[in-house]
């Protein structure tokens, strides 16, 4: 049973993190939930009418069952307005797409990670949650989840964090790569709603290419499939940290400098640079008449905006007390250069570098962490 101590430590963190999923819900879903009562109204544009319920468009008609029609009808069609037709749409989408490998990664790895609580070993449960509401929404309590419940072969926190077998980093960065990165680039590269419907799927894609990959390791040379038995994983994930970093910070400078040089763009000074990244990625008000479009594009730019700002804002913080929760953060977290970095980092090159710079220092602490432990076990045994 937990102490008194460690319980008050806890708390402040648990607080904090459902107070990040409070407010992601207030500020993502309550202005769609205003509008439902609008859903009847046929002059009122609405991501409602799109998809009536029991009256799910023809073209959706994908399954045998209505209610997953209609959620795939009203996700798809969610992605396809903020994509294709809604102003800064494409530019925040693409950031926020392409800064989702990093915290993707740090879930599947511990998903696959030895004595890694129950909750956390069931990614395809947190991505169904991600999809439906949200990742900013849902992310928090993933996180309460991954720092305050102990591994299972021992509730001492001092024991670092097993690590994920090298077979298993590899069949993550097969998932990745076959389940979210191609389906992801067709969906941008498409505007076919069939494209935007499947990658609504993607979770099941990688899960599916992670199960199957095991398969597709056995029919390798058997001296390759021997050697990666007792490889040290850490040098993949470090590499599959750092692609994930070059991932966003590419997608990250591409927006940026889309929205600072596009012909349409003012001419280039200081006041000119902050508004044209106000709208990319600031939350703009709801205009008051329902039925001009701007009202729906408004509404769905903000709820991808604020997903940008939230998952990058609690992915961080529950990265940073990981990495304490290792006993190895200390010269990175009082470190004030390191911190003004971190900032830097996050302006130049957007959230999805900051959270995989904070996850890959989190795996490379755990790896200090374990090697100390080793050492001093042989130690032990030659006094």
């Amino acid at each position: 049973m937990p102490s008194i101590p460690s319980l008050l430590t806890a708390l402040p963190l648990l607080l904090a993190l459902l107070g990040l999923t409070a407010l992601a819900f207030s500020q993502m879903w309550l202005p769609i939930v205003a509008q439902a009562p609008l859903a009847a109204d046929p002059h009122a544009l609405t991501i409602f009418a799109f998809c009536p319920a029991g009256k799910t468009p023809a073209q959706f008609a994908f399954f045998p069952w209505e209610g997953v029609n209609h959620q795939v009808c009203t996700l798809t069609n969610f992605f396809m307005h903020t994509l294709l037709s809604a102003p800064s749409g494409y530019a925040i989408g693409l950031d926020l797409a392409c800064s989702l490998p990093a915290p993707l990664l740090a879930l599947y790895l511990e998903s696959l990670r030895p004595g890694t609580a129950l909750p956390l070993r069931i990614p395809l449960l947190w991505l169904f949650l991600y999809q439906n509401l949200g990742m900013a929404v849902v992310a928090p309590l993933y996180y309460a989840c991954l720092l305050l419940l102990p591994p299972s072969p021992s509730p001492s926190r001092s024991q670092p964090r097993a690590a994920v077998p090298h077979s298993k980093v590899e069949a993550v960065a097969f998932g990745l790569l076959a389940g979210f990165a191609l389906p992801t680039a067709a969906m941008f590269a498409s505007t076919d709603h069939r494209v935007y419907a499947a990658w609504q799927f993607f979770p099941l894609f990688v899960g599916t290419a992670i199960a199957l990959y095991p398969r597709l390791r056995r029919a390798a040379p058997p001296s390759a499939s021997a050697s990666a038995k007792d490889k040290d994983s850490l040098p993949l994930i470090r590499t599959l940290y750092l692609l994930a970093i070059a991932a966003s910070s590419l997608a990250h400078l591409y927006v940026l400098g889309t929205a600072l040089l596009s012909p349409s763009a003012a001419p280039l000074s200081l006041p000119s640079a902050l508004a044209a990244l106000a709208r990319v990625y600031l939350p703009q008000p709801l205009p008051a008449a329902h039925a001009v479009p701007q009202h729906l594009h408004t509404t769905l730019t903000n709820f991808f905006k604020w997903d940008y700002i939230f998952v990058g804002a609690s992915t961080t913080l529950a990265g940073l007390v990981a990495l304490g929760q290792t006993g190895r953060g200390a010269p990175v977290l009082l470190n004030p250069l390191r911190w003004l970095a971190a900032v830097v980092l996050g302006l130049a090159l957007g959230a999805g570098a900051v959270m995989g710079h904070v996850w890959l220092l989190r795996e490379e602490a755990l790896g200090r962490a374990r090697e100390a432990e080793r050492a001093q076990g042989k130690e032990a045994k030659k006094a």
